[in-house]
């Protein structure tokens, strides 16, 4: 499929729904102008992610099976 093509099912696709979240979404996704998401988020969510990563270096994981089984026990009693 060429870009033209491409196009032509993306404004077929966008004609035909009714859905208004997501034609919000590709609006704002098609109007962004490069902007990066960290310069979007907050000053605490970058500190969260700093920090989560400084521990990730630090080798302070906790494996998925250990964390999915965690949640399973909280959630699903």
């Amino acid at each position: 499929m060429n870009i033209h093509e491409t196009k032509l099912e993306l404004v077929k696709i966008i004609l035909n729904t009714n859905e208004e979240a997501l034609l919000e979404q590709v609006k704002e996704l098609l109007s962004s102008s490069g902007e990066d998401w960290w310069d979007k988020i907050t000053p605490a969510e970058r500190r969260a992610i700093d920090e989560g990563l400084e521990q990730a270096n630090q080798g302070q994981l906790i494996p998925h099976e250990q964390v999915v089984e965690a949640i399973s026990k909280r959630f699903n009693k």
